[in-house]
């Protein structure tokens, strides 16, 4: 019974992280493209689309290097118009 149970939880954590996995795959998609037209990295994108996001009061980024931590700042000055915005909430 208890390796039943097992297996049960198993089939549904890899059903689940397929599941998201497309998702994520399919943000990416959409993303892409903004990424691309303000020559940005992925991480400066999300950094202000969530900095964006009304419901957010504060973002907190980490960094594994000073490099990447200077990089991850300039996003301070990426600005993303409504349409952009809106395409990635969708």
């Amino acid at each position: 019974m208890k390796a039943l149970f097992m297996n049960a939880n198993a089939l549904v954590y890899r059903s689940s992280k397929q599941i998201l996995l497309k998702k994520n795959h399919g943000l990416l998609d959409k993303i892409k493209p903004i990424v691309e037209q303000h020559q940005a990295s992925l991480s400066q994108l999300v950094l202000r689309w969530t900095i964006e996001r009304q419901e957010i009061k504060i973002s907190l980024a980490g960094a594994r290097n000073a490099q990447k931590s200077t990089q991850n700042a300039k996003e301070i000055d990426l600005k993303l118009n409504k349409e952009e915005l809106q395409s990635i909430d969708e």
